[in-house]
């Protein structure tokens, strides 16, 4: 089976840079590109990077009437790549979509072959699951899922307003078959909208779909949104998620400009 990798990511700094060349160099047999999302900062890398794809807001908003922002509408830069794959003919069976703060301390390729023994499948994440008042309920974005149509009189409208139908998931590392995105991209882009988390696997659901979760054994001790992991060293095939050091660049990366526009006062 034929997979296309794809980190996406808003900065390129050098731990971005050092996941890219090991995703290269463990899957060299398959395509690995990069979507960077240039909204905020535009692309100023020096150095040629392969398989570079680079959206913003405005081209998100112009191909996707409602798209909200990139962090909430995943879909939007996910179906352009999409569709640049679909013009350049490059085939495949899937597509692993791979957050920019996601670590691999061991290799990429062995982690991930851990996937092959539960294909074929549609979506995959982690927590995947459909709601339950009780199990899950409290969830966050249960309360604010962003659910929107184009059209008030769809047949959506019940999908999105009935929790009955919706499932959720943990979005760092997702992976989509091509026929999943086939349908999502014919049947429901540009036409509903929701947070990613919820908006995928719900989707999966409503065309019966198979939807799976990643195999435990590739996902490491700390795979979270609200705890980072760092100094994870030796070669430990399993993703760990964020990294540490990262929220650290970043929130430093926010002080200087905080710091530059003061001095600009």
């Amino acid at each position: 089976m034929v997979s296309i990798y794809v980190l996406r990511t808003h900065l390129w700094n050098k731990m971005v840079e050092k996941t890219w060349r090991k995703m290269k160099q463990a899957f060299a047999n398959d395509p690995v590109f990069v979507l960077y999302d240039s909204t905020r900062k535009p692309w100023s890398c020096l150095y040629p990077v392969s398989n570079l794809f680079i959206v913003n807001s405005d081209v998100c908003k112009q191909d996707n009437p409602l798209h909200q922002s990139s962090y909430q509408t995943v879909e939007s830069s996910l179906m352009l790549l999409y569709k640049y794959v679909q013009e350049n003919n490059i085939s495949f069976d899937y597509l692993y979509l791979i957050e920019y703060d996601v670590y691999c301390p061991g290799n990429w390729f062995t982690t991930f072959q851990k996937i092959d023994k539960i294909k074929p499948f549609d979506f995959a994440a982690t927590h995947v699951e459909p709601y339950h008042a009780k199990q899950n309920g409290g969830w966050h974005f249960w309360k604010n899922p962003g659910w929107q149509t184009a059209d008030e009189h769809s047949h959506l409208l019940e999908k999105k307003k009935d929790k009955r139908f919706w499932w959720k998931s943990f979005f760092p590392v997702t992976v989509y078959s091509n026929t999943f995105l086939s349908i999502f991209q014919n049947r429901y882009y540009g036409q509903l909208t929701g947070y990613c988390e919820i908006l995928f696997p719900s989707v999966a659901f409503w065309e019966g779909c198979k939807i799976v979760n990643l195999p435990s054994n590739m996902i490491g001790s700390i795979y979270r949104f609200d705890r980072a992991v760092s100094n994870i060293k030796g070669t430990d095939n399993r993703l760990y998620h964020p990294v540490r050091e990262l929220s650290q660049q970043i929130l430093e990366e926010k002080l200087d400009k905080l710091a530059a526009s003061i001095q600009s006062i």
